[in-house]
């Protein structure tokens, strides 16, 4: 049944069956990207700043909203997972610990 819908599609618009599949799923990846843009809270790395430009088929498309359900992304780092804390007994009499100024006085010499 949805073959026959996209080869209806693609025979009313005169084109291959593979380029309405493509655009339609490019349509919908970039309304996608939009609308999570727009639900972005403030201080995101998605946020509206000047340089947001409202999507050209937005309106058209805004019957997708309710079908849309974005998922939380996931790092690759674990959250429990720190950096080693260097405790002050893992230092031993023999242990050099250089500050700034040692660090330039070798890098002038």
């Amino acid at each position: 049944m949805k073959d026959i819908n996209w080869e209806t599609i693609a025979e009313t618009m005169g084109i291959a069956v593979g380029h309405v599949k493509t655009s339609w799923s490019n349509l919908r990846d970039q309304f996608s990207k939009y609308t999570r843009a727009l639900d972005a809270p403030s201080g995101s790395a998605l946020v509206r700043n000047s340089a947001f430009k409202k999507f050209k088929f937005a309106d058209c498309l805004m019957f997708l909203k309710c079908h849309i359900t974005h998922r939380n992304t996931q790092g690759s780092i674990p959250e429990d997972y720190g950096y080693p804390e260097t405790s002050e007994s893992e230092f031993d009499e023999n242990s050099v610990v250089l500050n700034e100024e040692d660090i330039n006085i070798a890098l002038a010499e």
